[in-house]
């Protein structure tokens, strides 16, 4: 309803309103109120929320040209509405912020405090993370907090008493966080620094080739996104994390060791791995991106003993086992196909590994055997044996030399039994995920 009986006071007042937003409905209260004065703004008790009591909350008053003081409130703001901007990051977390609005000697200052609570990072859980902000004479806006545990849960209610000098005393810390939002520019840049946080947040970035990543780090990391770029810069100290390369069904343990982040993407340094029996090997290479998206990678394992195959028997696959080796591993691709290989690979003992097959085609000029797959049973559904459009094409192109104390055994379906073999020589197992042959 708007009263206009004075051209330098309009009253509006929203009546049984609401708003939807993906579909979720936001309804305003009884009793605002939006005064426009002639040289000001007064609104009364404006609330906009949810059936959860989700919201906005605005009262008081702004002017230009006199003192003035709006107060703005949020509470428990899903910020995943924000993902569509940050390109190629996901964030999760309810936030609550308590801002005020002035007019100081006709300088607008704004400032105020904000909590996110479970706040998630590409899908791995941080914390909560507080922060003080307030909008500089550029109309950034510049903020400064940390990183709380989880089990600290501070709420929207202890926002309200929550001040400098609680956060400089908590003990609860994991990370110092700074930075400013430009909104001219839709820009945000945040700077961390920590000394145990979890390095699951690290997964999605290596998730082409590996499917997790869990353990501590510490570093100093910042954080720019804008609608033209994104990116981290900085360095990743892993103090103990488990990494594993689901393809090869191994883990690889690593302690003490960096990664490095810049503009380009993602870099390995002679990065140590160790296998679950203690071998060592180094990773080299780079996973170059655009928004984290459009992963490139070329890395390289190299060592004289590591496990490079640990998958259980499956009468689905068509290879299975156990295999250790020394020498070169090459990990490249993108999004759409990881080619994982390695030339002149010597097998070492400890290794045995079994191929199903149901018929096989020699080329002696080349020396190497194609197997056909292992033929699924009927009763297998379809849907369970087409490959997973969703994830990348995998294959395998690795060239063995044998020693006799590797065993590669052959399943050969047609006779139904198996054919071992414990010799010298070269084997080459080359295998794609989405084709038939290996």
């Amino acid at each position: 309803m708007v009263s206009i009986d004075n051209l330098d006071d309009i009253s509006l007042n929203i009546r049984n309103s609401a708003i939807y937003l993906n579909d979720h409905k936001w309804a305003f209260n009884e009793g605002n109120a939006i005064h426009f004065k002639k040289d000001s703004i007064v609104v009364h008790d404006l609330i906009l929320s949810d059936d959860q009591k989700r919201g906005l909350q605005a009262d008081g008053s702004y002017s230009a040209k006199k003192p003035s003081n709006m107060h703005l409130k949020i509470n428990d703001i899903d910020i995943e509405m924000l993902n569509p901007v940050l390109k190629g990051m996901e964030m999760r977390g309810l936030l609550s912020a308590d801002f005020t609005l002035r007019n100081f000697r006709n300088q607008l200052i704004t400032y105020g405090k904000a909590l996110v609570s479970d706040f998630e990072f590409n899908q791995d859980a941080i914390g909560d993370i507080f922060a003080l902000a307030a909008l500089d004479t550029t109309g950034a806006i510049r903020f400064t907090g940390g990183i709380f545990q989880e089990s600290r849960l501070l709420d929207a209610q202890e926002l309200v008493t929550f001040d400098v000098r609680h956060f400089i005393q908590s003990q609860e810390r994991t990370a110092n966080i700074e930075g400013s939002y430009k909104p001219e520019k839709r820009s945000l840049t945040i700077h961390t620094k920590f000394d145990s946080l979890s390095a699951g947040f690290l997964s999605p970035f290596l998730a082409s080739f590996s499917d997790y990543i869990k353990g501590k780090a510490s570093g100093n990391l910042s954080i720019y996104a804008s609608p033209t770029s994104s990116y981290f810069d900085g360095t990743v100290h892993v103090l103990d994390a488990d990494m594993s390369i689901s393809p090869l069904g191994t883990n690889y343990l690593v302690h003490d060791q960096d990664i490095f982040f810049n503009k380009e993407g993602i870099f390995f340094k002679h990065m140590q791995l160790k296998d679950i029996d203690g071998n060592i090997g180094y990773m080299d290479g780079s996973i170059r991106h655009n928004f984290f998206r459009d992963m490139k990678l070329n890395l390289t394992i190299l060592s004289d003993r590591i496990m490079v195959l640990n998958t259980p028997k499956d009468p689905t696959t068509v290879f299975y086992g156990k295999g250790y080796v020394s020498g070169k591993i090459q990990i490249t691709g993108d999004e759409d196909e990881i080619l994982f290989s390695g030339k002149n690979l010597q097998t070492l003992t400890g290794s045995h590994i079994t191929l199903q097959v149901s018929s096989s085609n020699s080329a002696s000029q080349s020396g190497i055997i194609h197997f056909k797959p292992k033929t699924v049973d009927d009763n297998v559904a379809a849907t369970e044996t087409e490959p997973d459009d969703s994830k990348a094409n995998i294959v395998l192109d690795f060239t063995f030399d044998v020693k006799n104390d590797a065993i590669i055994t052959l399943f050969l379906e047609t006779i139904g039994g198996t054919l071992n073999a414990r010799a010298d020589g070269r084997f080459q197992l080359v295998y794609n995920n989405h084709e038939e042959d290996l």
